[in-house]
């Protein structure tokens, strides 16, 4: 894979990066944007780091950075270019600030300029590659001794499901041969995907934030795999995902279940959770090994938010998924994110249904 092609000028961005004062980096709360930021900050030193849920930027938000001032604004693993508009606010109250966002979403906007470096291999083609892939790569044709840290670059592409990215896995099987064997997915880096989620799971932001200052202090992957918390977290995380595993397969036999729906003749499932954990795209990504073709929808209540959570899969790519959450939530809640994996939130899950399933039988 010829990744240069996606950074059209790695002068500009390492420039951008080493830029003194002021320095604030935003990242994606899961396996691909932690690992990102780790790669970042561990060679880009001084950044105030914060995790975040998505891209959406209200004025809160835009108030917090405009009042911070800051000299390089960097987000990471965040389709902030659909929020150009806030973007283009804060850039014209802080006309020296320089902006970088490197992403590999499905992009609405190129925001690249004088003062804004944009990466997304979705401007050069259609491909999946996760951010902790690009930040690798990055850092080494920049030419930093980036090897020794492959292995955080390999945890977020599993995480994330990056199998296109050979080119590093490879890599990592001959430097780290240990930690990755054949199959991406059952590993001792796997388990390193898991206790990732396993801490946002557990801790929203707080367990993402502990994460990353362990990342930042490892060495090697035991200092980090081998944390007696992180591994309590995970061994609690696992028990409730065999535990709604187990529940899917036992609703899945039933004529009328009022949490599993399995329509064959369109390819679709639903499948609504019992669970205070956010485990939504675990469970939706575990089911897409059974269910390869199929729609995987799987939805959570979340009382507060005054509605439901849903993790869309489909890795066949039958259908786009982004698109079709996007569609489907408009006036009910929002959606967006991959092709094969997507997410949305709705505030009647009726209506949502039964357009998904209009959608769907409108597909055949």
């Amino acid at each position: 894979m010829n990744a240069k092609k996606y950074f059209k000028d790695l002068k500009k961005l390492r420039e951008f990066l080493d830029t003194e004062g002021n320095r604030m980096l935003f990242y994606h709360a899961d396996a691909d944007g932690v690992c990102s930021a780790a790669l970042i900050a561990r060679y880009f030193d001084r950044f105030q780091t914060q995790s975040r849920k998505g891209p959406r930027m209200d004025s809160k938000f835009v108030k917090y950075i405009i009042e911070r001032r800051p000299d390089i604004l960097v987000f990471l693993d965040m389709p902030v270019d659909v929020e150009h508009e806030e973007l283009k606010r804060i850039l014209r109250k802080l006309p020296k600030m320089k902006l970088v966002i490197i992403d590999h979403h499905i992009y609405e906007r190129d925001m690249n300029s004088k003062n804004v470096v944009h990466v997304n291999p979705m401007m050069h083609e259609d491909i999946y590659i996760p951010v902790s892939y690009l930040t690798y790569k990055m850092l080494e044709f920049m030419k930093f001794p980036v090897k020794p840290d492959i292995w955080i670059s390999t945890i977020g592409i599993i995480g994330d499901y990056g199998v296109e990215c050979k080119d590093v896995l490879d890599e990592t099987r001959k430097e780290f041969p240990e930690l990755l064997g054949k199959d991406m997915f059952k590993s001792r880096l796997t388990e390193g995907a898991e206790i990732i989620n396993a801490a946002a799971t557990m801790y929203g932001y707080k367990g993402i934030d502990q994460v990353l200052e362990s990342l930042l202090k490892a060495r090697t992957y035991d200092d980090f795999g081998e944390t007696s918390k992180f591994k309590k977290w995970n061994v609690h995380v696992n028990k409730e995902i065999k535990k709604l595993l187990r529940a899917f397969k036992l609703e899945e036999k039933k004529t009328n279940s009022d949490t599993v729906q399995v329509h064959k003749d369109i390819g679709l499932i639903f499948y609504l959770m019992n669970t205070d954990l956010s485990l939504s795209s675990s469970i939706s990504t575990l089911l897409t090994k059974d269910y390869h073709d199929y729609v995987i929808l799987i939805m959570r209540k979340v009382a507060e938010e005054g509605g439901y959570k849903i993790s869309a899969r489909c890795q066949s790519g039958r259908v786009d998924v982004a698109a079709l959450m996007k569609k489907v939530t408009k006036g009910i809640g929002g959606g967006g994110g991959h092709a094969k994996a997507a997410g949305a939130f709705t505030s009647d899950l009726g209506i949502f249904k039964s357009r998904i399933i209009r959608e769907m039988k409108s597909l055949l």
